[in-house]
């Protein structure tokens, strides 16, 4: 399997999960995302995390050869200026999104759109 099928299979599964979490509880989900400009071990390790696996990404699919090719490369410069951004500026990151967070049914809504995402992502990552 290529790289770039893997990496839409995975990122698939993650927008699956997070809808079901975002429609399932959009209250705990809108505090955990409040919280994080707030805790700045958390915000520094999630950004610890993303931005290498963005880097990583990068190293594997850095192209547009193919439209899944160019999409997992815009993924993985995603990845890792968030990553950078969570460590830097957490509080501004998601200081946009506060407002929303608290909104039960935007964060549903948002849940519905990453389920219908993630279908899409696995079924790409299936295809040739």
């Amino acid at each position: 399997m290529a790289f770039e099928n893997a990496t839409l299979i995975l990122l698939g599964v993650y927008c699956l999960g997070g809808g079901i979490a975002l429609l399932l509880n959009p209250a705990r989900m809108g505090a955990m995302f409040a919280a994080l400009g707030q805790a700045p071990g958390v915000s520094y390790l999630s950004g610890a995390i993303l931005a290498p696996l963005g880097a990583g990404v990068l190293l594997a699919v850095h192209d547009f050869d193919t439209a899944k090719r160019g999409f997992v490369t815009v993924f993985g410069a995603v990845l890792l200026l968030k990553g950078w951004l969570i460590m830097v500026a957490p509080r501004a990151l998601v200081s946009g999104a506060a407002a929303v967070s608290s909104q039960a049914s935007v964060l549903r809504a948002s849940g519905a759109v990453s389920l219908v995402l993630g279908g899409l992502l696995l079924w790409l990552g299936h295809t040739a």
